[in-house]
């Protein structure tokens, strides 16, 4: 690999002749594999470089490279490295990483974010991970979520590490949903909520508190279709998939998600899931793994035809089964769902369009209000949404306006009609 990318002799047998070569074609062939073109992974080897030319003066190799090498090395370095490319520093720690992982001991200190600087907050959130994954067999979407909330909790009572389960209070957790509700809608704080009731019932059933804290969450109240669903027309959905460069391995993709949350309202996590052998060619029918359950939808003809044309010619390669990868290095697949509402954002500039909300939802509210206007039932909805009861679906009803405008009553010309 190494010949591949650099084309001096002298470089080349300098490095075949360091003790770090083999982590070094390691190293070089996982970024090719995900994709990365020569002169990009050059350029991630330029401080690895400086390393290993470090090291050889220093009469350092893997066996005995210690933590406080690698430190004295970055102190070492001069005042311009600081201007090398973000690219070549990350390239350096995952060079660090597969070190690690050959040699089996910490080389360099892990930065860990805000929630997961304490170690026993990590330890007893792993702890709650199993207990609701084996004793309350939640789904893996509940699972995280409520993991990263109580980890959130946690750190806010306890921002010394100091943890200790015993001391938590009700007034704890109202002070917590309070600075919570400063920044986030109700119905997140209902969702952190209902992760702090379950927890402290896994507290209370294991021992660790005295009382069952869960009552001391409050209940918050969410009126139901209260807020107005803002969709768009069927004529500027169309607009949205014109607007896709389909000579683009871009545009093929961005078109084949437009089209699967426009034909079947799916959810942008949904998207992210599905996988390969979820499309049926032969039995024409899609899987689609929701909210905890399966679902099942028959494979129409244009998105048949959209997702063979992805796979087969704009797909890159990808050691990843998901569908959808990432147009550009490394190949992987999607590990957020906002990258889904970002290709419908792009979509609607390109299309000068300016609705309310410019998420992935707004195609799914969509999808609904079309098939109302087009002398759909309820039913339907329920179904194509995949809702668990149908009460779920009654706010889209505002959205049909073909059987509205039956109901609504004539406007008064005099003000005797109106009384």
């Amino acid at each position: 690999m190494i010949e591949a990318i650099y084309t001096s002799v002298n470089l080349r047998d300098e490095l075949k002749q360091s003790p770090f070569i083999p982590f070094i074609e390691k190293f070089a062939m996982e970024h090719f594999s995900q994709g990365y073109k020569i002169p990009i992974i050059r350029g991630k080897l330029t401080i690895i470089i400086k390393f290993i030319r470090w090291a050889a003066y220093k009469s350092v190799t893997p066996k005995n490279l210690k933590k406080h090498h690698i430190e004295k090395f970055k102190l070492e370095l001069p005042p311009r490295a600081n201007q090398i490319g973000h690219g070549a520093k990350l390239g350096f720690s995952r060079f660090i990483e597969i070190i690690e992982k050959n040699c089996g001991r910490q080389l360099a200190e892990k930065y860990l974010g805000r929630f997961q600087g304490c170690k026993k907050i990590n330890a007893e959130t792993l702890v709650f991970e199993k207990y609701m994954k084996d004793d309350r067999g939640l789904t893996d979407t509940s699972i995280v979520r409520f993991k990263t909330t109580i980890r959130q909790f946690l750190t806010f009572i306890f921002p010394k590490s100091n943890f200790n389960p015993k001391k938590i209070t009700a007034a704890d957790i109202l002070d917590f949903l309070k600075e919570r509700g400063k920044y986030f809608n109700d119905r997140t704080l209902r969702c952190d909520g209902s992760a702090i009731k379950c927890y402290m019932r896994f507290l209370f059933g294991n021992g660790l508190t005295r009382t069952d804290l869960s009552h001391a969450v409050p209940q918050f109240s969410i009126w139901r279709n209260q807020n107005v669903i803002h969709t768009i027309t069927e004529e500027e959905m169309l607009k949205m998939l014109s607007s896709c460069d389909r000579d683009e391995a871009v545009g093929v993709r961005d078109f084949a998600i437009l089209l699967l949350l426009m034909r079947y309202g799916l959810r942008p996590i949904e998207i992210i899931k599905l996988k390969l052998h979820d499309i049926c060619w032969d039995e024409k029918k899609i899987v689609v793994q929701g909210k905890g359950k399966k679902s099942v939808f028959p494979l129409e003809s244009d998105a048949e035809e959209a997702l063979r044309r992805y796979i087969k010619n704009a797909r890159p390669e990808s050691k990843d089964n998901q569908v959808f990868i990432r147009a550009k290095a490394p190949f992987i697949c999607f590990s957020q769902s906002g990258a889904i509402s970002s290709v419908v954002r792009q979509a609607l500039d390109r299309c000068h369009l300016n609705p309310k909300i410019s998420g992935a939802r707004l195609l799914r509210y969509s999808a609904a209000s079309n098939i109302l206007n087009k002398g759909g039932t309820l039913q339907e909805v329920s179904e194509l949404l995949r809702h668990t009861s149908i009460n779920t679906s009654v706010r889209y009803t505002r959205l049909d306006m073909t059987r509205l405008k039956l109901v609504a009553l004539a406007w008064p010309n005099t003000w005797e009609d109106a009384v």
